[in-house]
């Protein structure tokens, strides 16, 4: 192995953060045997590995401190000493260069937009030339440059192409939009710029899915009405963002009891509307839900809906169930432990990463008491229970009263 290189490349990594390159002390790294476990596996490993660091001690790159200072005795430490060598070593330009040419070149683009009477463009590139944090770790020469050609285009507004057509338009590389906009997105809220994003285009199209006699309206101004109790209807982003209420008939001809279950699986939302469920209204969330989901939730929230959720019998399903619960005051639906019970001899086994994942770890700490005993036996058994082989007619959870109208 090539330990100088390698011991090179783990100074550089630490190097960007450290307090040495904002004038502080001088970068010292130790544990050795877990920064560079192969190099303490055998004899051989080792000796190359301690001529590696001697070498760069020789070179001036490195200091080294030895257990009770004598030489080779136990390596405690390694400082770096010259940063300028270090880089040149790598054969990469040194960070603080890199920042400075960067910031140079964002001034020159701020002037161009200036003089082009761009006043937006002129002052996002303003901004950026001021960054206070390190440029260099966000995005390169190339990346600023391809920013200005996109905010500086003309031909507006530019949601109205799909993105790799506005992508092959502006670089001839029908990829390059999508990865420069995943760059784009954080650096425009770092620098408080969210504005310039407001028209760029986008390959996500939030859709929600619900079944319902429904009625959607802006003030007075009715958007939408229409649907029934059976057939799902698409409501898209767009749709939904102007909306202020969002109504929904009772299936049963009753005044009150107007409750809304949302589901998980798509399977299941396509079925359960057709069981006789006591609902009037249903909700596809597709796992966690997407925007236009939550505006939905959100109206429906609002409008004093009764709001229930049926989903996955493992973790994951009961962090969207806490989640939902947390949000929009949302009950379970058959998920409990007399469901789970039910069905444990149908259950798939649970992979560590499911059930251990950190992810879903501040929901499931939030959860009732009842659904904390559940979580717990889903972790104990390793089995999770799939939606979709649930047989809601047999739940006993007792359904509320809902809105009246």
């Amino acid at each position: 192995m090539n330990y100088k290189g390698h011991i090179q490349e783990l100074f550089a990594r630490a190097y960007i953060r450290s307090a040495m390159r904002r004038g502080g002390k001088a970068l010292r790294l130790r544990n050795w045997e877990k920064l560079v476990p192969e190099a303490f596996t055998r004899a051989a490993e080792k000796e190359a590995f301690l001529s590696s660091m001697e070498d760069l001690a020789q070179q001036g790159i490195l200091r080294l401190g030895w257990s009770h200072r004598r030489k080779r005795d136990k390596l405690l430490w390694a400082e770096l000493q010259d940063p300028q060598k270090l880089f040149a070593n790598l054969g990469k330009p040194q960070p603080e260069v890199l920042d400075d040419k960067l910031r140079n070149f964002a001034y020159q683009l701020e002037s161009r937009a200036r003089i082009a009477g761009l006043a937006t463009v002129e002052r996002f590139f303003g901004s950026l030339s001021r960054y206070p944090g390190y440029l260099e770790q966000l995005l390169d020469i190339r990346d600023i440059e391809d920013i200005y050609t996109l905010l500086a285009h003309q031909d507006r507004p530019l949601d109205r192409f799909p993105i790799r057509s506005l992508s092959v338009q502006l670089y001839r590389d029908s990829k390059r939009l999508e990865s420069l906009l995943e760059l784009i997105k954080p650096l425009a809220k770092k620098l408080k710029q969210d504005d310039l994003l407001s028209d760029l285009p986008r390959r996500s199209f939030p859709v929600a899915w619900i079944v319902g006699s429904l009625q959607l309206r802006s003030g007075h101004r009715v958007i939408l009405e229409g649907g029934n109790s059976y057939s799902p209807m698409g409501l898209s982003l767009e749709l939904l963002q102007g909306a202020t209420d969002l109504e929904i008939q009772s299936a049963r001809g009753q005044q009150g009891f107007i409750n809304i279950l949302s589901i998980e699986n798509k399977e299941s939302f396509f079925s359960l509307p057709r069981m006789g469920l006591p609902f009037d209204g249903f909700v596809y969330t597709n796992g966690w839900p997407n925007s236009a989901v939550r505006q939905i939730l959100d109206l429906l929230h609002k409008g004093g809906y009764n709001l229930y959720h049926a989903g996955d019998l493992d973790i994951e399903g009961l962090a969207i169930l806490e989640y939902l619960h947390e949000t929009y005051g949302t009950s379970p639906f058959g998920m409990d432990l007399v469901t789970f019970e039910r069905y444990r001899a149908f259950g798939r086994p649970l992979l560590n990463a499911e059930i251990r994942s950190h992810r879903f770890e501040i929901y499931i700490s939030r959860l009732a008491p009842d659904l904390k005993t559940l979580a717990q036996e889903i972790v104990t058994s390793r089995i999770g229970i799939e939606q979709e082989i649930i047989d809601y007619r047999e739940t006993s959870h007792e359904i509320s009263p809902g809105k009246i109208f």
